[in-house]
């Protein structure tokens, strides 16, 4: 698709709109959801201020590991590439393309 200027318009293009630094909207929101999760579980312990607030701090420091980008796959978070692990087949072999592979170690 081309308008009157003839740039090129792509069509289905998704990018992840960045808020904080290198953080999206939907990494906050897992951020949250997790100092949630520890604010609700410091509330069932019903101890001191400050295990509430170790326990606080740590599930946010798991939601920040866990909307972190490792360096095999930048593209997901480690969440979802945990999630894809667990619903990958451990049963099946599936081989690799050697051709694929060979043309890619060409370049």
């Amino acid at each position: 698709m081309s308008n009157k200027t003839g740039y090129t318009i792509p069509k289905d293009m998704k990018a992840d709109v960045m808020i904080i630094g290198r953080l999206t909207l939907k990494d906050i929101i897992i951020i949250a959801l997790f100092s949630i999760i520890g604010l609700m579980i410091s509330n069932i312990l019903n101890t001191g201020l400050l295990l509430k607030v170790i326990v606080i701090a740590a599930h946010l420091v798991i939601g920040l590991i866990a909307t972190a980008k490792p360096r095999g796959n930048p593209d997901k978070s480690l969440y979802l590439v945990m999630l894809s692990m667990y619903r990958m087949d451990k049963n099946g072999y599936r081989s690799l393309d050697i051709n694929k592979y060979n043309k890619r170690e060409m370049r």
